[in-house]
C-alpha cells in the first residue's frame, strides 16, 4: 500500500510538473498576446486620434469650400447682372450711333439740296449768258 501511495505520489508529483510547464507556457503565450494586444491597442488610438485629426481638417475644408461656393455665387451673379447691363448699353449706343448717322445723313441732304437749289439758279443764269454769248459771237461772225 505504502508503495501504491508513493507511486500516486510520483504520478502527482510528475502531473504537477506537467502543469506547471504548460502554465508556464500559456503564461508566456497570454503575455505575448497581452503584449500584441497593447501594442494593437496603441495603434488603434493612435488611428483614431488621426481621425479625429482628419475629420476636424475636414470640416475645415468644407467651410471654406461653402464660403468659396457663396463667393463664387455671388460672382456669377454680378457677372449676369454686368453682362445684362452690358447688353443694355451696347444696344442703346447701336441706336445712338444708328441715329445719329440717320441725323447725319438727313442733314447731309438738306445741307445738299439747299446747295443745290441756291446755286441751281445761278448755273442756270450763267448758262443761259453763255448761250446768248455764244449766239453774240456767232452772229458778230
Amino acid at each position: 500500500m505504502l508503495d501504491k501511495l508513493v507511486a500516486i505520489s510520483q504520478q502527482l508529483q510528475l502531473a504537477r510538473s506537467k502543469f506547471e510547464a504548460r502554465s508556464g507556457r500559456v503564461d508566456q503565450a497570454v503575455g505575448e498576446v497581452k503584449q500584441e494586444l497593447s501594442v494593437k491597442k496603441n495603434a488603434l488610438q493612435a488611428t483614431a486620434q488621426e481621425m479625429v485629426s482628419v475629420e476636424e481638417r475636414k470640416a475645415e475644408l468644407l467651410a471654406e469650400v461653402a464660403k468659396f461656393n457663396l463667393a463664387l455665387k455671388e460672382l456669377e451673379e454680378k457677372e449676369k447682372k454686368l453682362l445684362k447691363t452690358q447688353s443694355a448699353q451696347e444696344l442703346e449706343v447701336k441706336e445712338q450711333e444708328q441715329a445719329l448717322c440717320d441725323a447725319t445723313t438727313k442733314a447731309n441732304k438738306r445741307v445738299n439740296d439747299d446747295l443745290l437749289a441756291k446755286t441751281m439758279v445761278p448755273i442756270q443764269e450763267a448758262e443761259k449768258l453763255l448761250t446768248d454769248l455764244n449766239q453774240i459771237l456767232s452772229k458778230v461772225n
